[in-house]
């Protein structure tokens, strides 16, 4: 009887074991998903600028952004090493490090843009060698691992003088109720501007679509994307209906499809507060874009506002429009005349490019 108890007693001591274990595994997988807050102060540091009237709002799809280090946990990343399929080494990680800075400062003559959203991007330690090998030196970064089955993140740059960072976090997509898919959270940054106007940013990099008939196939996970981001946005302006926000992304939809237009109410122009406009929209109605796909170019960038911005009060204006950085070194003309951003690979073909698409970008008047 006194063996029986014994064993009985190990096997319960085995499972509180298991549970403790269970417990803390959970809790460590899942640290990234809450919301963190940051009590960081504006920098006084001198961060290469010298205008501070204006806030240049960026986004940028980096395509393929990996590191040379081989990720045992990671067999997307295979074909990103020496030895890979692509002979992904050291000088052609600098090159592109050196390309990324060069976009960068071309996309105003007097100063590098104040936030910085991007994708495709491996990890942080890329992120990281970007920052401290370019212009952005001295920027600081809001970067979350994601679920994505490739291992490729979101994150936010930013210059410490303009743009202090409140809180950030993640949020999930659903495909499935009470299920988050394994695909590109949505990040959230809740942030202070110099002038004191709170920001809220979303950054977005929604699911792609491989070919035509993939676009269509796929098109009810960007719709659902849609809702997700729609929600969270509804979230604030219930509670602050004047409140300002930046959506930006690659969202693998133009601004007329309907994940943006119709799910998510992303119109050309504003009526209230609480409405959102994407400035990209314009210019997709010129048949212009970031992507260059099928023989056509397509908007699949875009930045997104909420009515705030243009009303009276306002201390944040943005210009007139949004607008894609189109500069020669960044375009790759054919034999036939077609013309597409010429990007890191075409293939398994190394051209020594920036991305496959082009960077999208907002400019904003600043007043104290």
């Amino acid at each position: 009887m006194a063996q029986r108890k014994k064993s009985k007693n190990n096997i319960w001591y085995t499972i509180a074991v298991l549970i403790i274990i269970l417990v803390s595994y959970y809790l460590k997988s899942t640290k990234n998903e809450e919301t963190v807050s940051h009590n960081q102060p504006f920098s006084d540091e001198y961060v290469g600028k010298n205008d501070t009237t204006r806030l240049i709002v960026m986004f940028y799809n980096l395509e393929n952004f990996f590191d040379t280090i081989d990720d045992p946990d990671n067999r997307y990343d295979n074909e990103y090493i020496p030895n890979g399929k692509k002979v992904w080494n050291t000088e052609r990680y600098m090159t592109k490090i050196k390309n990324l800075g060069q976009v960068f400062v071309n996309v105003d003559p007097v100063e590098a843009p104040d936030l910085i959203g991007v994708c495709e991007v491996e990890n942080r330690q890329v992120l990281e060698d970007l920052v401290n090998n370019t212009a952005l030196k001295g920027y600081k970064i809001v970067h979350y691992d994601s679920k994505d089955m490739r291992g490729i993140d979101l994150a936010l740059l930013y210059d410490p003088t303009e743009f202090k960072v409140l809180e950030s976090k993640k949020i999930d997509i659903y495909y499935k109720p009470n299920r988050p898919a394994r695909t590109r959270e949505i990040v959230y940054v809740k942030g202070q501007t110099r002038n004191g106007e709170i920001l809220h940013i979303f950054l977005n990099h929604w699911k792609s679509r491989v070919s035509r008939r993939a676009g269509e196939e796929s098109e009810y996970k960007r719709v659902l994307a849609a809702k997700s981001l729609k929600k969270a946005v509804k979230a604030i302006l219930d509670k602050d209906p004047g409140a300002k926000i930046i959506i930006m992304g690659d969202f693998n939809d133009e601004p007329t499809d309907k994940s943006l237009y119709q799910t998510l109410k992303a119109t050309e122009k504003p009526a209230k507060a609480t409405d959102l406009y994407n400035v990209m929209l314009p210019l997709d109605k010129e048949e212009k874009g970031t992507y260059y796909h099928d023989h056509q170019w397509l908007m699949f960038d875009n930045i997104i506002l909420s009515g705030g911005f243009v009303m009276d009060n306002s201390k944040i204006i943005p210009e007139d429009g949004g607008h894609v950085l189109y500069k020669d070194f960044l375009l790759r003309k054919t034999s036939r005349g077609n013309i597409y951003p010429l990007r890191t690979f075409d293939g398994s073909k190394y051209l020594g490019g920036y991305s496959d698409h082009l960077p999208v970008y907002e400019i904003f008047d600043i007043k104290y």
